[in-house]
Formats: structure tokens, C-alpha cells, sequence
């Protein structure tokens, strides 16, 4: 799956390392309690550091001021043995390294994006903060959908902006975001114009699938007649909205 990966996205070849990482590299950097190094042991197989990108492996020049420190982008490939806690073992991941990480998670042919968004803590010497985490879904590699392969195209060191290593983390982090998208309305964006307000329509229309899911399910449970019909007219309410902000959201793309 390495290779393949390096295939993919493009990594210069000065960027390469293809280096094994031990599990204890990241767990033991303190902070994480003992479920979640438990946790972190039993779901990963493997980790290995796929390439580092800076001004030495590529033309992209550091960017360094006193909020941010995006002198290194690390590619790190991580396979699992199950999907259901993907999410935590990224996150140990991205909070263990104080630089920004592209963090690429495997499972029996399938992978998903990570990558988050980091700044110095102004506060606290030597810490960081980290503003938000972005996933992009599971993409089969063996049987790849053309609008995955959209996405996958999008991710390729050579399409990202070369000015710094800033402006080419913050992009790559917004085409992982944007593939949110493909679930919502079954296509990819060519570009991440409007973005602020493609962010804001997604955060609307999740926030009201999960009001109308838990709605659905307050229905199913609810014995009179009459409240059932009350919330299925709530629910249908939403869905009409619901319905107006996902044309608003691929009107905007």
C-alpha cells in the first residue's frame, strides 16, 4: 500500500523514507491516558513515516512566524487492523507531532485521509493547538469511483500550491474537507472557491440529517397517535429545508 501511496500523491523522490515508526513513538509523548494507549496498541498494525516534504526534498519554502511553524509536512501511513477507531488513532497521531501530518489510515484495501489544522499555544511554551480535524471517507483503491478518483487527483503534492508550506498544508486540509461533498451530493469540487460558505451549508445541512434522524427515531418509539403525527410533521418540515440547502450548497459549488 506504500508504494501505491507514493504513486498517488506524487512524493518528489528527494521526499521519500518509507520509514518504519514504532507504536511507542506517539503514545509515549504524554498526555494520553491508558485506555487510549490501549486503545491506540490494539488498532494499529503498522505505522511507517512515508516522506517528509520541506525546502530541502522539495521548492516549497517554510512558513514560519509566531503562530504558525510549517517548516515540515510529514506523510505518515498507518494500517490498521479494523476501521471502528480510526478516528482516535489519528488524533493521538496529529496531537504527538507538533508539525502538520497527513495522516493516511489502510484497512484491507480501503484508505482515509487525515489532516489538521495547527498553530503554536501563545499561552504555553513548546504545545500546540489544534483548531479542527477533517476526514475525507473511505476510498477503495482496487475499485476506485470515478468521483474518488477526482478527489485522489486533487491530493497530489504536484496540483497544491508551492508558495509555502502553509498555503499548501491549509489546501491540501481544504480538498480533505471538501470530499464531504461526495457524500452529501455524490460530487467533487474542481476548486475550493466560496469555501467559508460551502463550510457553513455543510455544517446546516449535517446538523439537520442528525435532527431529522433523531427525529425519525423519536417517531418510531412514540405510541400516540397524535405526537407521531406532530413529529412527522416536524420531520418533513426539515426535509423540505433540508432539500433547499443542499440546491443552495451545489449552486454555491
Amino acid at each position: 500500500m506504500v508504494d501505491k501511496l507514493i504513486e498517488m500523491l506524487g512524493i518528489p523522490v528527494r521526499a521519500i523514507l518509507n520509514n518504519k515508526i514504532a507504536k511507542k513513538t506517539f503514545y509515549e509523548q504524554g498526555g494520553f491516558n491508558k485506555n487510549e494507549v490501549s486503545m491506540f496498541v490494539d488498532e494499529v498494525e503498522s505505522i511507517r513515516l512515508v516522506g517528509v516534504l520541506n525546502s530541502d526534498s522539495t521548492s516549497i519554502q517554510r512558513h514560519v512566524t509566531e503562530e504558525y511553524n510549517y517548516t515540515d509536512v510529514a506523510i505518515i501511513y498507518v494500517e490498521l487492523k479494523g476501521k471502528a477507531r480510526y478516528q482516535s488513532v489519528a488524533r493521538i497521531i496529529q496531537q504527538s507531532i507538533p508539525y502538520p501530518v497527513l495522516v493516511v489510515l489502510g484497512y484491507e484495501g480501503s484508505i482515509i485521509f487525515n489532516a489538521a489544522l495547527k498553530r503554536n499555544n501563545l499561552v504555553e511554551a513548546n504545545k500546540i493547538v489544534i483548531d479542527e480535524l477533517c476526514f475525507s471517507h473511505w476510498v477503495n483503491i482496487s475499485d476506485c469511483k470515478d468521483i474518488d478518483g477526482q478527489f485522489l487527483e486533487q491530493v497530489a503534492v504536484s496540483t497544491l500550491p508551492f508558495d509555502n508550506l502553509y498555503k499548501f498544508y491549509v489546501e491540501l486540509y481544504n480538498r480533505i474537507y471538501l470530499t464531504k461533498l461526495i457524500d452529501l451530493l455524490s460530487f467533487y469540487p474542481s476548486n475550493t472557491g466560496n469555501l467559508e460558505v460551502v463550510k457553513m451549508l455543510i455544517r446546516q445541512i449535517t446538523g439537520l440529517i442528525q435532527e431529522i434522524e433523531g427525529l425519525k427515531k423519536q417517531h418510531d418509539r412514540e405510541k400516540n397517535f397524535a405526537k407521531r403525527m406532530n413529529i412527522f410533521t416536524n420531520y418533513k418540515e426539515l426535509e423540505g429545508k433540508l432539500e433547499s440547502l443542499r440546491k443552495n450548497l451545489k449552486e454555491v459549488c
